[in-house]
């Protein structure tokens, strides 16, 4: 029964991804950050092409950027080479990415990242979509923005334009602290 369950929680996100971030993404738009109270993130484990991890903010990052996302989406696809870019343009100053894909396949990943020259992101798989499952995510791409502490202190739900003054401004606030 809780199979079912998930399985039709992960369609519902398929669904709500295709059917709601399609069009506003094709039209050129982008979410917000939206900042909000520290809140502890949940437990969640991800895999690599070196085995499994349970999420914690690497030592030394500022903010780290967990990113929802799936090759299948076209909103993620579009939009994961400009985080690639933002992540080149700001890791020395304490910024982390954890792109989850919800895939199995770690080539399919891979494959994806050279075909659109990614290079700075590394290869993490939510292959049972549990960390989406666990974090309440509605739609694809979402981004969590976690601070040192282990705390989200802002969210995005749909695709952010990561060279827009406005997400500039947001990573600058953060990464100063």
């Amino acid at each position: 029964m809780r199979n079912i369950k998930r399985f039709f929680s992960a369609m519902a996100i398929v669904l709500l991804s295709v059917a709601v971030m399609d069009a506003p993404v094709l039209a050129g738009s982008h979410v917000a950050i939206t900042e909000q109270p520290p809140a502890a993130i949940s437990n969640i484990y991800y895999t690599t092409p070196t085995g499994g991890h349970d999420f914690t903010p690497t030592k030394g990052a500022r903010l780290t950027v967990v990113h929802l996302w799936a090759t299948w989406c076209v909103p993620c696809t579009q939009e994961l080479p400009e985080l690639d870019k933002a992540l080149a343009e700001n890791k020395a100053r304490g910024l982390e990415v954890l792109p989850l894909a919800g895939e199995t396949d770690v080539q399919k990943v891979q494959q994806f990242y050279s075909s659109h020259g990614v290079t700075q992101l590394p290869v993490a798989l939510d292959p049972g979509l549990q960390a989406i499952y666990t974090l309440g995510i509605r739609a694809l791409p979402t981004s969590l923005f976690v601070d040192a502490k282990g705390q989200v202190v802002a969210r995005a739900d749909g695709p952010v334009d990561w060279a827009s003054p406005a997400t500039q401004e947001f990573l600058n606030k953060a990464l100063a602290m």
